[in-house]
């Protein structure tokens, strides 16, 4: 009798554990997929520092001009000198979307050793919405990147 209780006992437990297992394994899913209901209106500034003409930069910036976002969405590049090599690309994001809220930002003031992050630093005051959202210049993304991402901080 005590062997069938047990027996019932761990069975109930193992059961327990898998159940634990398929819940948990059915969310990392949701997350990783992006499952979004895409209904997120929250105003977003995409904080691009640029250093240099890299590979495929026109070509990765093009990427954030096409997303497919219900909300307000701005981007702000940042340049430490008006004689960066990127600043052609910038100036071919602004031509080909004539409609976006693109901002350029070229201020060679450094705030601590990091040029990058002293490239962010300076940026900040074009900044205007309520989710930032930082990314190197040699990222490539899809369509609903900001959704996803928005979504993930949701």
């Amino acid at each position: 009798m005590i062997a069938s209780i047990l027996r019932d006992v761990l069975l109930g437990l193992a059961c327990a554990g898998i159940a634990y297992q398929l819940a948990g394994a059915w969310l990392v899913r949701g997350a990783l997929t992006g499952a979004s209901t895409g209904d997120s209106h929250t105003s977003v500034t995409l904080l691009k520092p640029l250093h240099g003409a890299e590979p495929r930069l026109a070509a990765n910036l093009g990427g954030y001009l096409q997303q497919r976002y219900r909300g307000p969405v701005e981007i702000v590049f940042g340049l430490q000198s008006s004689d960066d090599p990127a600043h052609a690309a910038v100036a071919a994001c602004r031509a080909a979307t004539p409609g976006a809220r693109l901002a350029l930002v070229c201020d060679a003031r450094r705030h601590g050793s990091n040029a990058k992050i002293s490239n962010i630093v300076n940026m900040m005051a074009e900044a205007h919405n309520d989710i930032l959202v930082v990314s190197d210049s040699d990222m490539a993304v899809t369509p609903d990147y900001l959704s996803r991402v928005v979504t993930a901080l949701e």
